[in-house]
């Protein structure tokens, strides 16, 4: 009966609980990297939904506009200073809304 004991006591701790505890510790670290590339890439992100947005209001025209980029993005440098730089670029083809090409 000590013996049946035990081992129903090891089966549980080893094959259930163990189980359930990395399950556990397997969704706290996925949620842990998320909210990481969500604080590293959150600023990049929010300067091209800037971009973005400048685009769809009119207030940018095109890539070429560097004065008006650099007024758009100096608050997300100002903001953020780790971010050093954002590589904006076109795809071959890519036109704007007019269907003029960028």
């Amino acid at each position: 009966a000590v013996c049946g004991s035990l081992f129903a006591l090891v089966w549980v701790y080893v094959f259930e609980e163990v189980v359930r505890i990395e399950s556990i510790s397997r969704n706290l670290a996925a949620d842990h990297a998320g909210l990481q590339i969500g604080e590293v890439l959150g600023p990049a992100v929010a300067a091209v939904a800037a971009i973005q947005a400048a685009y769809t209001i009119g207030a940018l025209t095109s890539l070429s506009e560097y004065a008006q980029i650099h007024r758009i993005l100096a608050p997300h440098f100002i903001a953020w200073p780790p971010l050093r730089e954002i590589e904006l670029a076109a795809q071959p083809g890519a036109v704007d809304l007019d269907g003029n090409p960028l």
